[in-house]
């Protein structure tokens, strides 16, 4: 995968504020002519990697420290 691919989502994901849900994410995408279906996948990989954390308590996503100090 180049450098390009690998930068993309992560790219969307500093589109979003600190705090997001799944539906804000699906309009992200939609505005820019990706498939809503896909966030699903993409929160999934975001987690996995560490750029944020999801709370079941809110159902709201939040950007990880570590994240944000890049």
């Amino acid at each position: 995968m180049s450098e390009a691919q690998k930068r993309g989502p992560k790219n969307m994901l500093q589109q979003l504020p600190n705090t997001f849900s799944q539906a804000q994410l699906e309009a992200l995408r939609t505005t820019l002519g990706k498939n809503p279906e896909g966030a699903k996948a993409q929160l999934y990989q975001w987690v996995f990697r560490k750029f944020i954390t999801y709370s079941a308590q809110t159902g709201l996503y939040t950007k990880t420290e570590e994240y944000l100090k890049q």
